[in-house]
């Protein structure tokens, strides 16, 4: 007797469709995506897809809710600013870190700012409210100390940083996963070790405590 396929639960299905279709949108832009393309990726046909979502602008808005709640998950587990090595590596590495977990996030991400960025920029802000709210606060008290530069517009300076890094993580477009010393990874780290320099170096009045992972220890000397 033939086995019984066991079937997958409606929340299995979602999950490999929205995680094949962030690739795909990352390649191609969501406009340059289409439902069959998607249900192809995931061994199913258009009708099955379609039957989890109903139509394809249902399942982009699927798709944009999973990336937003992927960055917004990532982002909370760092609930406190100094819960981060603030230094040129370890923040290095965190950024690595999450591009090695969601490779295609990054690109996805800025696809959807470029393409619609009055309704991506106010829902990717409204997803990631806390920890922005949380750096903003850090930033503002830094400036009181004197650690910060005192002319700099600290909700402005995180978009901006955000973009840059999310274009450092972005392109060029590599393969993913990238084999750890491979020379398109040591790349990647070069060129984020670069972007975090800049970011931290516009910020910070003196950066080298901070660039070297000495600047919570600087402000108790």
């Amino acid at each position: 007797m033939a086995q019984r396929k066991t079937r997958e639960a409606p929340e299995v299905v979602r999950e490999r469709v929205e995680l094949a279709a962030i690739e795909l949108f990352a390649a191609r832009g969501a406009d340059g995506t289409s439902v069959g393309q998607i249900a192809g990726a995931v061994n199913m046909s258009t009708q099955a897809v379609l039957y989890h979502y109903g139509t394809k602008a249902a399942l982009q808005d699927a798709v944009t809710v999973r990336i937003l709640d992927i960055t917004a998950g990532w982002l909370a587990r760092f609930a406190t600013p100094d819960n981060l090595e603030v230094s040129l590596d370890g923040l290095t590495e965190v950024l690595l870190g999450f591009v090695r977990d969601n490779p295609w996030v990054p690109t996805a991400i800025l696809r959807e700012l470029l393409r619609a960025p009055e309704v991506a920029q106010d829902r990717f802000q409204e997803a990631t409210i806390g920890w922005r709210s949380t750096i903003t606060e850090a930033m503002h008290q830094g400036q009181e100390l004197g650690v910060i530069r005192g002319d700099l517009d600290a909700r402005n300076w995180f978009d901006r940083v955000a973009l840059m890094l999310l274009g450092s993580l972005s392109f060029p477009h590599r393969k993913h996963p990238l084999p750890p010393d491979s020379v398109e990874a040591v790349a990647l780290r070069a060129e984020l070790r670069e972007a975090v320099r800049i970011a931290l170096t516009s910020a910070f009045v003196d950066p080298t405590p901070w660039l070297e992972g000495r600047g919570f220890e600087s402000l108790t000397d």
